[in-house]
């Protein structure tokens, strides 16, 4: 057995101590043996009804069922998360926040002397 592929088991070995067994992804370079991802599992049981749509709908884009599931996985949890940045507003909070913009306020005393600060000290070109 090669050297390189006896440092990979007990590499493997020594990190699936620690995680699940489908734990690195190795490249070997030369003599270095280079650990470049960790990956992490997940378990879930689901309803055999559950399972056959998930298992159907992967067979039909010709992809394993974890490949699908996690794919499937990853852009639902991208989606949520984008969500959460957007912001939302009620129609009644949408017409105050334009006439906000619309209607602002006159200047009050302290922008006031600000601007005439800044057409004093500023240059402009």
């Amino acid at each position: 057995m090669a050297l390189e592929t006896l440092w990979l088991r007990l590499l493997h070995h020594l990190a699936s101590a620690w995680t699940c067994t489908a734990t690195w992804r190795y490249l070997i370079h030369g003599r270095n043996i280079v650990a470049t991802e960790q990956t992490s599992c997940f378990e879930a049981c689901l309803l055999a009804s559950v399972f056959a749509t998930l298992k159907r709908a992967a067979e039909l884009q010709g992809r394993s069922l974890t490949d699908f599931v996690v794919s499937a996985a990853h852009d639902a949890a991208q989606r949520a998360i984008k969500e959460q940045a957007i912001l939302r507003l009620s129609a009644e909070d949408q017409q105050r926040f334009a006439e906000a913009l619309i209607q602002l306020p006159a200047p009050n005393a302290a922008l006031n002397v600000a601007k005439r600060l800044h057409l004093e000290n500023v240059e402009v070109r």
